[in-house]
């Protein structure tokens, strides 16, 4: 019996800070490596990569074999981070393993934005209308609203720097609350649904996201199954949905996969 892959392999993320490299250097080491991966960016600092990939209970990393389909434990997670922050002069961190090899007298590049106070956000939320003047008056900001009585849900929006909605915790009665933000750098949108962040649910239509397949060109069944398994961001599309009554799961995936901002208004 083939064994189930959730229960052999633990999804590990990662930070890679290599400086002067592109993230097509750093996906062609992986796959050199045959290391199956998802790396992601934001086009304006692309030094700066998210990594995650699958390692076992021993901290091997998931890479496919010479031969034939699926993955096979490989080097150790501590190898793989010393390795590439070693070819790249980066600082690299996975998982519960770290080695920088940053130069001392390196400059990291900076963002910078001609309109840093061009944001938006839309907040969806069951926050009852009669804590809204409150929440403005503790967050310091004005704050409009309307409401959809037939979801009972409010809609608070606010534009520029300061406060968010959030930032001093949130109320239970103000949850899930769907957050969706457009600035100078990004679209995103983010599902709140417990108050800690690490159950938040978020996704970027600015970000670029680059799969590495091991060392083959194409995957079989077995490793696509796999990566869509452990290495995608499904969840996410059922906790958005969740945040909004009668939310349809399938349109929020096909909002996923549009572009830019038409992604996020659909």
């Amino acid at each position: 019996m083939a064994q189930d892959p959730a229960q052999r392999w633990n999804r590990t993320e990662g930070v890679l800070v290599v400086p002067g490299t592109q993230p097509d250097a750093v996906a062609a080491r992986l796959a050199a490596e045959r290391v199956v991966a998802r790396l992601e960016w934001y086009p304006a600092t692309s030094h700066l990569l998210s990594l995650t990939l699958l390692a076992d209970a021993d901290g091997r990393v998931a890479v496919t074999p010479p031969s034939r389909g699926g993955v096979t434990a490989g080097i150790r997670i501590s190898e793989l981070v010393e390795s590439l922050a070693r070819e790249f002069s980066g600082d690299v961190t996975i998982g519960p393993a770290s080695f920088n090899a940053l130069p001392a007298d390196v400059a990291l590049p900076t963002v910078t934005s001609e309109a840093p106070d061009c944001s938006r956000t839309v907040v969806v939320s069951p926050l009852s209308a009669y804590m809204v003047p409150l929440q403005a008056t503790l967050l310091e900001r004005p704050l409009a609203v309307t409401s959809l009585p037939a979801l009972d849900r409010r809609i608070v929006m606010y534009s520029g720097e300061g406060n968010q909605l959030g930032a001093f915790g949130w109320d239970q009665e103000s949850l899930p609350a769907l957050v969706l933000t457009v600035d100078a750098r990004d679209i995103a949108v983010r599902a709140v649904t417990t108050g800690e962040s690490e159950d938040d649910a978020v996704f970027s239509w600015g970000m670029t996201s680059q799969y590495v397949w091991g060392g083959v060109a194409e995957p079989g069944p077995a490793l696509r199954a796999l990566v869509d398994e452990m290495l995608t961001d499904s969840t996410d599309v059922s906790l958005v949905a969740a945040a909004v009554p009668g939310a349809d799961a399938e349109a929020v995936a096909e909002a996923f996969s549009t572009p830019g901002i038409d992604g996020l208004v659909a």
